[in-house]
């Protein structure tokens, strides 16, 4: 009985881990250890080289590497000078919602990859999510949703 029983934890235990790394792969890890960065990025790239500023103009645009801004240890792009500028000015105002991360998987307490073409602006803050699907649970209930990200996000 107690071989039996070892063999069942020390299973459980490689399971665990193997769902632990397989999450890792995938870019989602929990927001509890810490390892995520204040902002995703897509190779070295915020909103994987969209313009933040764009998104609040009614449309995201790719940027451009002719403008560019380091800020919180990822790289912004911007399609216009004006654009960079206003970043520069105020990137409070135009950095997504926990840090451009998934909105959804955020508010269940992990950090997953963000797409940066299904977004939102809501109550004048930008929000990325990883599907349509996701998005329209948001829609449906932006509050608690936002609620349980502010308690989850460090």
């Amino acid at each position: 009985m107690k071989k039996a029983l070892k063999i069942i934890g020390i299973a459980t235990a490689a399971l665990l881990l193997l769902a632990i790394a397989g999450s890792f792969v995938l870019g989602i890890t929990p927001l509890s250890l810490g390892l995520h960065k204040p902002v995703y990025t897509d190779s070295g790239k915020a909103l994987a080289g969209y313009d933040a500023v764009s998104y609040f103009q009614g449309k995201p645009v790719l940027g451009s590497a002719q403008y560019t801004y380091d800020w919180q240890a990822s790289r912004w792009l911007f399609s216009t000078v004006e654009n960079l500028h206003a970043f520069k000015a105020n990137p409070e105002k135009f950095v997504p919602a926990f840090g451009g991360y998934c909105t959804k998987a955020v508010s269940t307490g992990f950090a997953a990859p963000g797409d940066p073409t299904i977004w939102l602006i809501s109550d004048e803050k930008l929000y990325i999510f990883s599907s349509e699907e996701v998005k329209a649970e948001f829609i449906k209930d932006p509050e608690s949703i936002t609620a349980a990200c502010s308690k989850e996000w460090h």
